[in-house]
């Protein structure tokens, strides 16, 4: 059977019924309450188990570089749209946020925290390994390549300073 002309419609789409029939506010309203029909019925849980099932099957056939690729290419998008100042930006808002709600004292509770972690990851001698890789980075940029024999350190200047 052939169709006419007269029965395809715009862009061939003639004969609708149903839901494609419907305009789209009607189809979102049905969608909506699809939804909450599935939430009642499986908890709210329901949809966040199958985002990260979904996540886990995408990670699974394309590594977990794959999530970095386009975690890059976001963030290049959104940098592109609205300017590398954007970043800036909503991090002073967010850090305004949490500290608005939690007070300033927030901050040294979690960075003690994280240092507690740190230290019990890698021990009390990593912070030691890290300020001598950093004490060499700030010489290197100021030019000097080290302390000479007779140079004391820091702390032994300051030392002899105060015996006077």
């Amino acid at each position: 059977m052939k169709h006419s002309k007269k029965n395809r419609g715009r862009a061939g789409r003639g004969n609708r019924r149903g839901f494609a029939a419907m305009g789209k506010k009607r189809q979102r309203e049905i969608a909506r309450m699809g939804g909450e029909a599935v939430r009642r019925k499986y908890g709210p849980g329901f949809y966040e188990d199958i985002g990260r099932m979904g996540g886990e099957a995408v990670r699974d056939e394309y590594g977990p570089e794959f999530y970095e690729k386009i975690g890059r290419q976001g963030g290049k998008a959104v940098r592109d749209e609205y300017g590398p100042g954007f970043y800036e930006e909503i991090g002073r808002e967010g850090g305004e946020t949490v500290r608005d709600e939690y007070g300033s004292a927030y901050y040294s509770e979690i960075g003690k925290m994280g240092g507690e972690t740190v230290r019990d990851e890698y021990g009390p001698e990593f912070y030691s390994e890290i300020g001598r890789l950093g004490g060499r980075s700030r010489r290197r940029q100021s030019g000097r390549s080290g302390t000479n024999p007779g140079q004391r350190g820091g702390a032994a200047r300051r030392r002899s300073r105060t015996r006077g």
